[in-house]
């Protein structure tokens, strides 16, 4: 008996606190003119261009899914922690008045909004929801550009309970709308020139004036059709890519306002793009002395998720001066790698060394996350349209970030990136000697070379340390002896490439790449 009660209340626990969904729908949106809504979600408009993610992997452990209330769409969230949504092309919502959005929950009582901008970043409005209906919410742009929010660029939202979490909410009819009056004028002082040109594309720089505040160009040339905004009276940069080197071309644009009003003499603005770029210089450090991130010349150690999009970068890898192959990014704010390895350990390399060709961008910040520490980082000069090739000390980056451990680098970044640009020739290298110049240590003998249960060492000079490294910097075994030969067993090492390293008692140093069978 006492078992089929206790049976009894937990069912009827467990259907106290299921979440059923909705069976009503929400409310038909009303019918908006054309250029009165910009909709990213919902049966009633037309939703904006591109593919518009709603459930990226930003680690949440949301469920969502897309359900069929009566005949309406619905975006469902179940065990509900945070949510993002990466639009398919940015908003720019200044001529929009309101945000509308529909919520329903069962226990989720309260639900905080974010609109996110490129530029300004994120705001955020908290939503309190009545419980088992359908909520409505027309919140003014206001509440969010007083924060500070710039309404032209949003390109995110975000969505999350604060403290409450693993409930269930329901939401429908997302989009911009206004109750301005019906606009009947077209954009005036139109403006266009050329700026950067590069030997894929061109930069055109547009300007035009609306009274709604918002201007939209339309660039076309051979017989394709590029679309933009701007804000009224602010110049808009836009790269007109995937051209042909050395190619002569026309550009005819002309500007429109939301409601399709229309400035109709076009300004045509020509250029010639340039001879194609040349790839990176190809590096001459020997490969025993380089732990690689990204290079044709080496064996590379990035992980398997390859670059990580962090901030809506555009990557693409492209072919220069033969067999090169180059990353190619358009970046908004960074982005970086992991390696195949939890960490690796830097600690016998001495520099840096990366090649970068930006387009626009003079600077940026190249970063290292050290385990148990953090982010080290070092800001970069740059010259646009050409290579520059840079090349780091970490004993200066040891100096400015004393604590960190450089034997547990997980991940290299770069920040504070805006435009296009290239990158090649990503590594650690050691340049402390070189054995070709310095007799003492070209006489340094490594064999058998490949390697299967032993490893010799003879010098004429003696040697005060031996390391053997894997691929990763990561130290495998080493040894610690004042004499002029040795013999390291290493039939417990797996096959593999392996670099050793050995300090002669003078200081000096030599690396060797090895080969275990």
């Amino acid at each position: 008996m006492l078992t089929l009660v206790a049976l009894l209340v937990c069912t009827q626990f467990a259907n106290a606190t299921k979440q059923v969904d909705p069976s009503t729908p929400p409310t038909t949106p009303p019918v908006l003119p054309v250029g009165k809504v910009v909709s990213v979600f919902s049966d009633a408009y037309t939703q904006i261009p591109g593919f518009t993610n709603f459930s990226p992997s930003w680690q949440q452990s949301t469920q969502q899914s897309i359900i069929q209330v009566g005949t309406n769409n619905v975006m469902k969230y179940a065990n509900f922690n945070y949510q993002g949504i990466e639009l398919g092309s940015d908003i720019n919502a200044q001529d929009m008045k309101y945000l509308h959005v529909d919520l329903y929950s069962d226990d989720q009582t309260s639900v905080n909004l974010f609109c996110i901008s490129r530029i300004s970043g994120e705001k955020k409005k908290t939503l309190a929801l009545t419980l088992g209906q359908w909520n409505e919410f027309n919140i003014p742009i206001s509440d969010f550009t007083s924060q500070g929010l710039q309404a032209h660029d949003i390109y995110q939202f975000k969505l999350d309970g604060g403290n409450s979490s693993g409930k269930t909410f329901y939401l429908a009819n997302l989009y911009f709308w206004t109750d301005a009056a019906n606009d009947t004028q077209a954009p005036t002082a139109l403006t266009a020139s050329k700026g950067i040109v590069t030997g894929d594309g061109v930069y055109l720089n547009l300007n035009a004036t609306d009274n709604s505040g918002v201007v939209f160009f339309e660039i076309t040339y051979n017989a394709i059709v590029v679309k933009t905004s701007s804000s009224s009276a602010v110049t808009k940069q836009i790269k007109i890519e995937n051209l042909t080197a050395g190619t002569d071309y026309s550009f005819s644009i002309i500007a429109k306002d939301r409601s399709g009003n229309t400035l109709t003499n076009p300004v045509v603005v020509t250029a010639t793009t340039l001879a194609p770029m040349p790839a990176a210089p190809v590096p001459t450090i020997e490969a025993s002395k380089v732990i690689s991130v990204y290079s044709d010349s080496y064996t590379n150690i990035m992980g398997p998720n390859y670059w990580e999009d962090w901030y809506k970068n555009k990557f693409s890898t492209v072919m220069l001066g033969g067999n090169n192959t180059t990353l190619k990014n358009s970046a908004e704010c960074c982005f970086g790698t992991s390696f195949t390895t939890p960490t690796i350990d830097i600690t016998g390399m001495t520099k840096l060394h990366l090649d970068v060709y930006p387009e626009t961008n003079t600077a940026m910040k190249f970063g290292m996350y050290v385990n148990d520490f953090g982010d080290v980082n070092k800001a970069l000069t740059l010259i646009t349209g050409q290579w520059n090739q840079i090349d780091l000390s970490l004993a200066e980056l040891k100096t400015l970030f004393p604590a960190a451990d450089f034997r547990k680098v997980k991940q290299i970044s770069f920040q504070n990136v805006l435009g296009t640009f290239y990158l090649d020739n990503l590594f650690f290298y050691n340049d402390a000697f070189n054995s070709v110049n310095n007799p003492s240590v070209s006489d340094i003998q490594v064999f058998p070379n490949p390697m299967n249960d032993r490893l010799q060492i003879k010098s004429n000079s003696n040697i005060k340390t031996i390391e053997i490294r894997n691929l990763m910097g990561q130290l495998v075994k080493t040894s610690t002896l004042n004499s002029v030969e040795q013999v390291i067993e290493i039939a417990d090492l797996p096959p593999a490439n392996y670099v050793v390293v050995i300090t002669l008692a003078n200081g000096q140093l030599s690396n060797h790449k090895v080969i275990k069978l």
